[in-house]
């Protein structure tokens, strides 16, 4: 245990765009809900995740400030990407483009490959490319590319949190682009 706690540090300071606006309280109200997930589910706590859990429960509990050009389409800071990586976290999903990741937080649907939506088949999305970012406003947020659509409801049973998805782009400060998120 002691190990995921210098974990936890190593990855505030490794990661620090996940950390961005995060306050002392966020951390420690995101770690008792981290184990009390586990707690309640009766399963054991993987420490090994355990950064990466606090740090996006943490998030989700941080308001965040619109930037200035945050009037920009989602779908237009995700549209042609390629998806460089899927990470499975804990309860929840993580979709890498480049500098924007999409994290879905409740039970993906959809198609790929002519099969549905699972762990084996969410990985062969890694290297295509975004063709459109869809918003089903109060029903679901769906990643499309060529036939294939991963989407995550918004709300509904699966729903852990007031948040079911967000997108967030990390900053480009040489090309002063600010860090911009997403939560539906």
């Amino acid at each position: 245990m002691a190990d995921a706690f210098w974990d936890l540090r190593d990855h505030a300071y490794d990661r620090p765009e996940a950390w961005e606006g995060v306050s002392p309280e966020d951390v420690f109200q995101a770690m008792a809900e981290v184990t009390e997930r586990v707690v309640d589910t009766g399963g054991e706590i993987d420490w090994s995740t355990f950064p990466a859990a606090v740090a996006a429960v943490a998030r989700r509990h941080t308001p965040r400030a619109a930037p200035p050009d945050s009037a920009a389409d989602p779908d237009e800071v995700v549209r042609g990407l390629k998806i460089t990586a899927i990470n499975f976290v804990h309860d929840f999903i993580e979709v890498h483009m480049d500098d924007v990741i999409l994290t879905g937080y409740t039970k993906p649907f959809g198609i790929i490959g002519c099969q549905g939506v699972g762990p084996s088949s969410i990985t062969q999305l890694i290297g295509k490319k975004v063709e459109q970012l869809s918003i089903i406003e109060g029903e679901y947020v769906a990643l499309d590319s060529g036939e294939n659509r991963l989407a995550f409801p918004i709300g509904g049973e699966s729903a852990k949190g007031p948040e079911s998805v967000q997108l967030y782009r990390r900053a480009q400060d040489e090309l002063g682009i600010p860090s911009t998120s997403w939560i539906w």
